[in-house]
């Protein structure tokens, strides 16, 4: 289904397809310009260490390792709140713990087990509006797309 997305009439933009497989419209990418943890400047992509995207359009930007190491430590945080709220959904009742979630806490718990699938992908940590008893972070996957570590594919 991926290519009937990609098919736009010809007076639309050129789509292409980011590292999800998704296709977007294709423009400028949007990511900060200043480190996501200790707020340096970061001239552009290739100066920075790590360029993070997740699947919502959130960029990230680590201009060294010790701040790659505390942004990982931020995403695991996230990754564990997720884990707090499914062990209390799934201690409470002996109904099927998905059935009881909105659909966007759903959505949270699938990208936690597909980023723990893929292994060296992130949860996205960027706070969003949500309610009182649920994660209160994006937590979509995220996926490294420049810097000088290694990109992944």
């Amino acid at each position: 289904w991926f290519e009937i997305l990609c098919e736009l009439p010809s007076s639309a933009a050129p789509s292409v397809r980011d590292p999800f497989g998704v296709c977007r419209m294709a423009s400028a990418p949007t990511w900060p310009a200043k480190c996501s943890v200790c707020n340096a400047k970061v001239k552009d992509e290739l100066e920075a260490y790590a360029v993070w995207k997740c699947r919502q359009d959130h960029y990230f930007t680590c201009c060294k390792v010790d701040c790659q190491r505390v942004f990982e430590k931020r995403c695991s945080k996230v990754m564990d709140s997720i884990e707090k709220r499914e062990r209390k959904i799934n201690n409470e009742g002996q109904m099927n713990a998905l059935r009881r979630l909105p659909a966007a806490e759903r959505e949270k718990l699938k990208q936690k087990a597909e980023a723990e699938l893929h292994g060296s992908w992130l949860i996205c940590p960027q706070e969003v509006k949500a309610s009182e008893k649920s994660v209160p972070n994006c937590a979509f996957c995220m996926m490294k797309i420049g810097g000088h570590g290694e990109v992944q594919r």
